[in-house]
């Protein structure tokens, strides 16, 4: 099968599977590329048939496509309009997460056979024993000064010996923001007139906040619109404002490279 890599390169490449079905469009599969190994997405039937050597696809990391068709077929438009690779147009497109393959663990499973080991086997084994706990493939790699790893990890996963696993990001903290919003509507202008009678300068931030459809956050009112937090607290103190604390929302895409 075809997989696109997010490597500035102009092609796709192609991996052996060794299921029956091919995973569909849009599959994420990690895979071994030169010394290392990358997240890529499925693209394609295999292209390159007179290869005789097809290296394996190490792992499928998703159950059902992450990416949709259709934006599988926004993103080959984008690569050809823009003349760059199709994985660097489709990691742009997508959660940097979905290509981090820093996340990608190996950990020892629980009473595994004791089957004869090759030598190389039985350092990953030892290696995981000694720290007893998941650890990232990159970092057992490097801590073993094996130049490939995944033969040995393929071998062992297929004797039941090691689990393999994409560890989730840690949810980030939640970012907070205060907002002033109006919590009593003023329906008259006599009403106003008498509740803003000696308070002027309220009643500018009253009417700025229904301009801004009732709320505004704390710091755009002191800082853009320029009232004292005096001002503000009056407006509090009368009831006809709060301060809440509201979640910031994050875009999911905003680390994406």
């Amino acid at each position: 099968m075809d997989v696109a890599l997010p490597l500035p390169i102009h092609r796709t490449f192609t991996y052996r599977i060794n299921t029956e079905s091919q995973p569909p469009l849009g599959t994420r599969v990690l895979v071994p590329f030169r010394r290392q190994e990358h997240i890529g997405w499925v693209v394609g039937p295999g292209s390159a048939p007179e290869i005789k050597q097809i290296r394996p696809v190490l792992s499928i990391l998703d159950n059902s496509p992450q990416l949709p068709v259709e934006l599988l077929d926004l993103c080959r438009w984008m690569a050809e309009y823009y003349v760059a690779p199709l994985g660097i147009a489709l990691r742009t497109a997508l959660p940097a997460v979905l290509s981090d393959v820093s996340r990608n663990y190996v950990r020892l499973l629980e009473d595994p056979p004791l089957n004869k080991r090759r030598s190389r086997e039985e350092r990953v084994v030892t290696a995981l024993e000694h720290h007893g706990k998941p650890l990232r493939v990159r970092t057992l790699r490097r801590q073993l000064g094996m130049g490939s790893i995944w033969p040995e990890i393929r071998s062992l996963l297929a004797q039941g010996v090691l689990g393999h696993e994409m560890v989730s990001p840690s949810k980030p903290p939640v970012k907070t923001r205060k907002v002033v919003r109006i919590i009593d509507r003023l329906s008259s202008l006599q009403v106003r007139d008498d509740i803003f009678a000696r308070t002027p300068r309220q009643r500018e931030a009253y009417e700025s906040l229904e301009r801004s459809g009732g709320a505004s956050e704390l710091t755009h009112m002191l800082k853009g619109e320029g009232f004292s937090r005096g001002v503000i607290k009056g407006l509090e103190s009368k009831r006809l404002v709060g301060i809440f604390d509201e979640e910031q929302l994050r875009d999911p895409f905003a680390n994406t490279p």
